[in-house]
């Protein structure tokens, strides 16, 4: 593109014209092109004009109201940062305390335009002169940016005076994407060079860029908008905020914008900074789990959940639960078959406190003898309780018809009575020292929280404690990205008990915990059984009257999945409810859903999802167990719009795939 195609525009007459342009649609460009003629304008002038209005209105989305007075050129509008993308680029400027930009390959002027509106002194700097010229425009109302028509490679940056340089190196050539680093224009390692001369470098670059490519010593960080990535950036010196390493930053649509880093030691932090909360959550997650156990070790993971909270070598038990109580904090664990978290709700100010104590929790906890005891007693009356309630039974039952009684999915997560009689302490800390390490953990907050700021303190409170801080070090692989899909052969169970109702189950094998699966089953389960309108609750109960409860529900692991259909009825109903059961099921398989239950449904679980989501602590469980089990950051706006991508043949296609397994019955009570 030359100047000669924009010039027209850039003369009083040329402005008035841009700024007076009427609304009109594409097909209608000949009209206006016609119309414009018979006033006057030369053809010149009317097609810069129509070209250039083009283009604003393409640049809206990145540009906002800015993009009504800038000039653009196809490539410029395709390569441009994202004004609030831009805007992030700048705040690192900032923070690292930097004076004096140069803007190597400024293009349009849109990363300039950012750091300028930060009040930083900005030399933006473009070898093509047309786009020189446009940037020249855009950039005119501040003072402290000076455009230079030139070569980066030619200039001599101790002259300029900068402190600092952001590059955006030229990737389209032609209206098309250069994939190769070393034929951009400049090639990547020639920008890389820069920071010999000024340390402080930032470099934008494709998201799909070789790992290879990578600087080891810098920071690299990978940037989503809204469900789509868009870039990935390259940063040195003080501009490395989070020290060197890898991490993502996912912008929802509430304003929330979503951080992943990896630290030294190969520790994970991931936060989600929402505007408008006054508090913060944060969790601790290990991928650990009771099927982590080995033999001797039954009931280690529930155990260590208990213990850690009776002390350190800094804090008692109850210094620990002073400290929360003096900020008025909530503190809670959680373990499962295949994680187990530690977390605390807090106002946003009492972050570095609630950091501190669970930091301390999970790396120092002594683990001593009398408390273990003590917790020994407590867990046995825990596990005593639920044992005599007939539906946690039930559901122990249902999962070990499923998984298989002696399988490591099969077993209760908090062990047998006998086990945790047996376990002895020495097997509890042998699985504590083996499963809790920098590699395994896991840091998820969310709500008001600064995400430097807790990498800060988290890599220094592990340092001290003596955690591993290797800089090569990578996280432990998932369990989901190295165990290999189970074939499970499910088991009627009967279990005769006195109770005033019978527990009645119908399940088969389901999908694991990564199957893509996951949003048309969610689906299918909210039809058949998620709810007064399901059809479950309509034929069992308000038709018949067979049950009170009734519901389906899906559960799944790295490796193997499970789902079931459960009813509580009495003794003499038990048969005729596990008929109605599977009709329904197989009528579900066999004849689809209506367009009105699709839409029932997802409206369903959109508003549980929205309602039971927005909270600091929902946000942070829903960041910790999709790190610790996939991997797969996802925003709640993206969740949504997975949901709403559902369609109706998607949810017959599961649940006849579903209804061909081998399925299992399950009673507990009498029949």
């Amino acid at each position: 593109m030359d100047a000669t195609t924009f010039a027209p525009l850039l003369t009083p007459e040329g402005w008035q014209l841009l700024a007076n342009l009427p609304d009109y649609q594409p097909d209608q460009a000949l009209k206006v092109a016609v119309a414009l003629r018979k006033q006057g304008y030369s053809p010149e002038l009317i097609a810069a004009a129509l070209t250039q209005q083009r283009l604003r209105d393409k640049a809206q989305a990145k540009f906002g109201p800015y993009a009504q007075r800038m000039l653009f050129t196809p490539d410029g509008v395709e390569q441009a940062s994202r004004l609030q993308v831009a805007a992030l680029h700048a705040q690192r400027f900032v923070k690292a305390g930097v004076k004096h930009v140069a803007d190597m390959g400024c293009g349009i002027g849109s990363d300039t335009l950012a750091l300028a509106e930060l009040g930083l002194q900005v030399s933006a700097v473009e070898m093509d002169e047309a786009t020189a010229a446009l940037a020249t425009v855009n950039l005119m109302p501040y003072e402290q940016v000076q455009v230079i028509n030139a070569d980066a490679t030619s200039l001599d940056l101790a002259q300029l005076g900068v402190d600092a340089i952001f590059a955006d190196p030229a990737r389209r050539a032609n209206g098309r994407r250069i994939s190769d680093p070393e034929a951009w224009s400049p090639a990547l390692s020639t920008v890389l060079s820069w920071r010999q001369q000024v340390p402080n470098l930032g470099v934008k670059v494709a998201p799909g860029i070789d790992y290879a490519a990578l600087p080891r010593d810098a920071h690299v960080q990978w940037i989503s908008d809204h469900g789509a990535v868009i870039e990935a950036g390259i940063w040195c010196g003080d501009l490395a905020l989070e020290g060197s390493g890898r991490s993502a930053l996912v912008i929802d649509d509430d304003g929330a914008h979503l951080r992943r880093s990896i630290l030294p030691g190969g520790v994970r932090v991931i936060t989600e900074d929402v505007p408008g909360l006054r508090s913060a959550s944060v969790g601790y997650w290990f991928g650990v789990g009771s099927r982590d156990e080995r033999p001797g070790q039954e009931g280690s993971t529930h155990f260590l959940e208990h213990l850690l909270f009776k002390g350190t070598a800094r804090r008692s038990a109850a210094e620990i639960a002073t400290a929360f109580d003096m900020i008025g904090g909530e503190s809670n664990a959680a373990t499962s078959k295949e994680h187990t978290s530690y977390y605390a709700r807090v106002q946003a100010s009492d972050m570095p406190v609630a950091l501190d104590i669970v930091t301390d929790m999970v790396t120092s906890s002594l683990l001593d003898p009398k408390e273990v005891e003590t917790e020994r007693g407590v867990i046995v009356s825990e596990l005593a309780e639920a044992a005599d309630d007939p539906s946690d039974l039930a559901h122990e039952t249902f999962v070990k018809s499923v998984f298989g009684q002696d399988t490591e999915l099969g077993r209760p997560v908090g062990g047998t009575a006998q086990a945790v009689v047996d376990v002895p302490r020495d097997a509890v800390w042998d699985h504590y020292q083996r499963n809790y390490a920098s590699d395994t953990l896991i840091v998820a907050a969310a709500g008001h929280v600064n995400h430097d700021q807790i990498c800060q303190q988290v890599s220094e409170q592990l340092a001290q404690v003596g955690w591993s801080t290797d800089t090569q070090a990578v996280p432990r692989a998932r369990r989901s990205e190295v165990s290999q899909l189970q074939q499970l052969k499910p088991q009627d169970m009967y279990v005769e008990r006195e109770s005033e109702q019978s527990h009645v189950y119908l399940g088969t094998p389901g999908i694991a915990i990564g199957d893509e699966r996951r949003w048309p089953l969610s689906v299918m389960t909210t039809i058949l059984g998620g709810g007064m309108s399901s059809r479950l609750f309509q034929s069992i109960r308000e038709q018949r009257g067979l049950a009170y409860t009734t519901y389906a529900f899906d559960l799944s692991y790295a490796d193997a999945g499970a789902f079931g259909i459960y009813a509580g009825c009495a003794k003499e109903n038990v048969d005729q409810v596990l008929e109605l059961m599977s009709a329904q099921w197989e009528r579900l398989a066999s004849d689809g859903v209506s367009e009105q239950e699709l839409e029932r449904a997802r409206g369903q679980l959109r508003g549980s999802m929205v309602l039971g989501g927005e909270d600091s602590l929902a946000r942070m469980g829903r960041l910790g167990r999709a790190e610790v089990s996939t991997g797969r950051l996802r925003s709640m706006a993206e969740n949504l719009r997975l949901l709403d991508a559902v369609d109706a043949e998607q949810v017959r296609q599961v649940a006849a795939w579903l209804a061909n397994g081998p399925r299992a019955q399950v009673v507990v009570g009498q029949r």
